[in-house]
Formats: structure tokens, sequence, C-alpha cells
């Protein structure tokens, strides 16, 4: 710690749910994966914090799996306009490959 304090954190009671989904993406419909975080309400100093929920959308299409949404509990959310992927090896060494088993989406 910057000030020599000792944070103790306190931890919230959250909770997972994951919802495999479709989503039209581009014109095209993609199998998704939605994760959805929700924290409880609680109080701090005797003023509430609201409850949070977030929802991320993960591409199931791809084996590299990219976030193609991320959804606000303010109502706001962050979305890809396309996915361009630019191998690495034609940025780097051409000696390099795609590692593993993966595959790149349409």
């Amino acid at each position: 710690d910057i000030y020599g304090i000792s944070r103790k954190p306190a931890y919230r009671d959250a909770t997972v749910k994951v919802v495999m989904d479709e989503l039209l993406f581009n014109g095209i419909m993609r199998p998704v994966k939605k994760i959805i975080l929700r924290r409880l309400p609680f109080a701090v100093h005797g003023q509430e914090v609201p409850e949070i929920v977030d929802t991320y959308v993960v591409d199931q299409s791809s084996s590299m799996h990219p976030l193609l949404r991320w959804e606000s509990s303010d109502g706001s959310y962050f979305q890809l306009n396309t996915i361009d992927y630019i191998p690495y090896w034609q940025m780097h060494d051409p000696g390099d490959t795609l590692p593993g088993n993966r595959t790149l989406p349409q």
C-alpha cells in the first residue's frame, strides 16, 4: 500500500448465472454464453449501495471466445462492431502458427 495502511476489503455476496443463448451479430445468429453477475445491495455508513447486475456475452462460435457485449446495470452497454482477426504470424515471425487447435470464426 502506498500510504502504509493495511486495507481490509469487505467482500460482498454475489451470484453468477451462466445461460446458453443466441445473439444476432452482424446479421448472423451466433451461439453465445451469457454470464450474469449479480451483487446484492448493501449499506455503507448509512448509505444504500444499489444492486448491480452486469451481463457478459461471450461468443461460442470461436475457440477463442471473444467478449461480444457487456451490459451494465445502469443500462449502458459496450458491443463489438466487428470481429477482425489478424493472424499473429502475419504481424511477427512467419514461422509462428495459431496456437493449439484454435479456430477462427467466419
